[in-house]
C-alpha cells in the first residue's frame, strides 16, 4: 500500500448538511479521501447563516478545525463594494482569525497537499506560501464570474442586471490574478478545465467531475406518481431562484393548458415565503425535503430549468443515478458527458413545451431515458471511482 497523504482542505464553510450542491461536493471528496487511508486536516470558515458544530465531521477528517464569521449580506456592504478593489462577494470570506489559524496550522505541522476548495479561498494563499511548502491545489467548483455574467444577461432589472454585470467583472480579475498561484487546477468540468488553459495556466491542469455515492442513491420505481414533475434546488441560491421564476412564468401554465391533470411538486432549502402563495391543486410547495432521494424517487420527470449558473450540478448527477428521467436547459446539464438518450434538453419555452408534451403521452419513454441515465451514472459518475483521480493528481504534483 502507498504511504497515506497528509492533506489540508481549506473550506469557505462546513460542509454539512448534505443539501447543497458545494457541501455535497467537498463533504464527498473528504469521506472518501479518508476512507482510503489518507490523513484529512480540514480548516473551515463557519458561517452564521450557516452554522455547524464541526463534531459532525469528526468521523471523516484526522482534525477540524473552524473560525466563526459573519458573511450576511448587507446594503453597506453592498454599496461599499461597488467603490472597492475586491469583490464583495469574496471581502465577506476575509478572516484574520482564520489566516491566524492557518498560520498556526502550518507552524506546527507539514502538509504533502493543500487543496483549496473554491476559488474565494485563494484569499488566503499568500500565507500558506509563507508558512508551508506543500503543493497547493485548487479545486474549482465553477467559474464564479460566470455565474454572474449570466445573472446579468437574464437579469430584467437595470440596476441588479449593472451591479451583477460590475460584479462579475471584479470576480473575474481577482480569479484570473489568483489562478497563476497554484501547482495544479483541479476543474470540475472540461469546459472550465478549458477556461483555465485559455488563461495560460502553467501547473498541472486536469478535470474531475463530481459525482453521486451509489450506494445512497438506488433507483425505486415503486413509489413514482404518474403524472408528476418535480423541481429541486437551493433557493438560497439566485440562479435557482432565476430558473424556477421563469420556468413557472413561461412555461408551467403553457403545459398545465394541453396536460390538465399534471402537478409539479417544488422543494428546495430556505424556500422564499412568495413560492407558497403558488400552493394550488396543480402545484405543491414542499420546502425544505429531509430527504432528497425519496423525494426524487417520488416523480416522474426532474425540471433543472437554469439559466445561468456554473460548474456542474450535482441534483442531475444524482438524479440520473436515481433513473430518474431529467429534462434540462444546456446550463443546467453543463458539465454532464450525456447523449440526448441520458438527459432531455430544453432551451426555450417552446422546446420545453414541446419536451414535457411528448414524454407526457410517451411515459415508456420516461422510463428508458431514466434507465439511460442510471447507467451513465454508474459508468462516470461513481465517487468511489472519482476519488482515485484526485489521489493520482496528488502524486503527479508532488512528482
Amino acid at each position: 500500500m502507498s504511504i497515506p497523504l497528509r492533506i489540508l482542505q481549506i473550506t469557505n464553510r462546513i460542509p454539512f448538511p448534505l443539501n447543497d450542491g458545494g457541501n455535497i461536493a467537498t463533504y464527498n471528496v473528504t469521506y472518501f479521501l479518508n476512507e482510503a487511508g489518507h490523513q484529512v486536516t480540514m480548516a473551515s470558515l463557519n458561517t452564521k447563516k450557516h452554522y455547524q458544530d464541526p463534531a459532525v465531521l469528526k468521523d471523516i477528517t484526522a482534525e477540524i478545525f473552524d473560525v466563526s464569521i459573519d458573511t450576511t449580506i448587507t446594503s453597506l456592504g453592498l454599496l461599499k463594494g461597488l467603490f472597492q478593489k475586491m469583490p464583495y462577494n469574496i471581502k465577506r470570506f476575509q478572516s484574520s482569525a482564520f489566516n491566524q489559524l492557518l498560520i498556526d496550522l502550518l507552524s506546527k505541522n507539514t502538509y504533502d497537499i493543500i487543496q483549496i476548495e473554491g476559488s474565494y479561498m485563494a484569499l488566503y494563499i499568500s500565507s500558506l506560501r509563507k508558512y508551508s511548502k506543500a503543493k497547493i491545489v485548487l479545486r474549482s467548483h465553477n467559474i464564479e464570474h460566470e455565474i454572474w455574467r449570466r445573472m446579468s444577461l437574464n437579469e430584467s432589472n437595470p440596476l441588479k442586471k449593472l451591479y451583477f454585470s460590475m460584479l462579475a467583472q471584479k470576480i473575474k480579475k481577482f480569479e484570473d490574478k489568483s489562478l497563476h498561484e497554484f501547482d495544479a487546477i483541479i476543474a470540475i468540468t472540461a469546459r472550465d478545465a478549458d477556461y483555465y488553459k485559455n488563461q495560460n495556466f502553467k501547473g498541472i491542469l486536469t478535470y474531475i467531475n463530481a459525482g453521486a455515492n451509489l450506494e445512497l442513491f438506488v433507483p425505486n420505481h415503486s413509489k413514482v406518481i404518474s403524472g408528476s414533475i418535480c423541481f429541486l434546488a437551493g433557493l438560497d441560491w439566485l440562479p435557482n431562484r432565476q430558473g424556477l421564476d421563469w420556468f413557472l412564468s413561461e412555461i408551467w401554465q403553457k403545459v398545465l393548458i394541453k396536460y390538465p391533470y399534471i402537478k409539479l411538486h417544488i422543494a428546495g432549502k430556505e424556500m422564499p415565503e412568495s413560492y407558497y402563495a403558488l400552493q394550488s391543486t396543480q402545484i405543491e410547495i414542499h420546502g425544505t425535503v429531509s430527504d432528497a432521494v425519496e423525494y426524487l424517487q417520488k416523480y416522474e420527470i426532474f425540471v433543472v430549468p437554469l439559466l445561468s449558473g456554473g460548474g456542474m450540478r450535482l441534483k442531475v448527477v444524482e438524479g440520473m443515478a436515481l433513473a430518474k428521467c431529467i429534462v434540462s436547459t444546456s446550463i443546467g446539464a453543463e458539465g454532464v458527458e450525456y447523449s440526448s438518450d441520458d438527459i432531455v434538453i430544453a432551451n426555450t419555452p417552446e422546446e420545453w413545451v414541446d419536451r414535457l408534451s411528448y414524454l407526457l403521452e410517451n411515459p415508456l419513454e420516461i422510463k428508458r431515458i431514466g434507465h439511460n441515465a442510471h447507467r451513465l451514472a454508474e459508468k462516470k459518475y461513481n465517487w468511489k471511482n472519482l476519488v482515485d483521480s484526485f489521489i493520482s493528481l496528488y502524486r503527479q504534483v508532488l512528482n
